[in-house]
């Protein structure tokens, strides 16, 4: 039920599908304020009320009644969507279920593929490696801008990246609509149902500079490819203007 689109007012589930480190909580918050507050500013840039409750689904929590919001939004996190994990495989039904409902879903990195599997496509590690921090993410058509509500002309969005898994195959009846030369899928919808994203548009750079110094601590990281990252990590993004674009999104009639 798209209960909202006639009005300024936009009801957002967040599920949440990870908590951030300890460390990254206390100076930014974690994914329901991140998330939040990304679409709530996005919405007072476009007219609109936009409240979001947040689920951990991570913890077992659930919207009781999806279609009562015009959204479900999947957040990011350390697992991989292919993780044969309980509460994995019931978010990928929740997912279909969701879908069935006609209620819009929205996916942030691990919600990305996370869609991409309950739907049936497929996700599986980058045989080119991370993509991390600052990236140009090229839109795949030059219409491509109108289908995400963007600015005529627009042909790339730069936003922060932090992932090794990768969307491999979309699934039916679904669009690519941006990719990298190392991730192909980096945005994809089907219609006005499903939009999801391999990037974080709610990452701001200090989160993403934490990041890399833990992972380059522990060695998931090189030294050399950890210095490459951090040398842009506070080139300027379009998290916002994606935002922006999100909530567009999920005020189209579906198709």
């Amino acid at each position: 039920m798209q209960c909202s689109q006639k009005t300024n007012s936009l009801q957002i589930a967040v599920l949440v599908c990870d908590h951030l480190l300890p460390e990254i909580q206390t100076q930014f918050g974690d994914y329901p304020a991140l998330i939040g507050n990304l679409l709530v500013d996005a919405g007072k840039s476009l007219g609109l009320v936009v409240k979001c409750d947040s689920f951990y689904v991570i913890d077992g929590q659930y919207p009781a009644a999806p279609q009562e919001y015009d959204a479900v939004v999947l957040s990011g996190s350390k697992y991989s969507a292919y993780d044969q994990l309980d509460w994995i495989n019931r978010l990928k039904q929740f997912v279909r279920d969701t879908d069935a409902l006609q209620t819009k879903i929205i996916g942030i990195c691990f919600g990305h593929q996370i869609i991409a599997e309950a739907l049936g496509g497929q996700v599986s590690k980058n045989p080119l490696g991370w993509e991390v921090g600052f990236t140009r993410i090229r839109l795949s058509q030059e219409d491509t801008a109108a289908q995400l509500g963007l600015q005529s002309g627009v042909l790339e969005l730069c936003l922060q990246s932090m992932h090794q898994d990768h969307v491999t195959v979309v699934p039916k009846g679904f669009t690519v609509l941006a990719s990298t030369d190392i991730s192909n899928v980096q945005i994809m919808s089907k219609g006005y149902s499903c939009l999801s994203l391999q990037a974080h548009p709610e990452f701001c750079s200090g989160i993403v500079r934490h990041l890399i110094n833990v992972r380059t601590a522990s060695g998931v990281f090189e030294k050399n490819a950890a210095k490459k990252w951090l040398d842009v990590v506070d080139n300027q993004t379009d998290g916002t203007l994606f935002a922006a674009s999100i909530l567009w999104f999920i005020r189209q009639p579906s198709l």
